[in-house]
């Protein structure tokens, strides 16, 4: 079950809501419309892949599977 939109341009504002509120957005497009839902998945904040759990998303970014995780420069440290 998720919230039905004709327009993908407001179903993507919708899902952008949801992100500021912690929750994990699922856009599916079905025909003409785009259901949105609400998922219980971890989404990766750099490529934005979804369908990870904790563990899976650490290992995600471990293992170099996250390109703009992968090309994020180091800072020096201050002290």
């Amino acid at each position: 079950m998720g919230i039905t939109f004709n327009d993908e341009k407001l179903a993507r504002e919708y899902a952008e809501t949801l992100k500021e509120k912690g929750i994990s957005p699922l856009i599916i497009k079905d025909g003409k419309q785009y259901i949105v839902k609400e998922t219980t998945d971890l989404i990766c904040p750099f490529c934005e892949e979804t369908g990870f759990d904790k563990m899976g998303l650490k290992n995600h970014f471990e293992h170099g599977d996250c390109d703009k995780y992968n090309n994020i420069k180091e800072l020096d440290r201050l002290f």
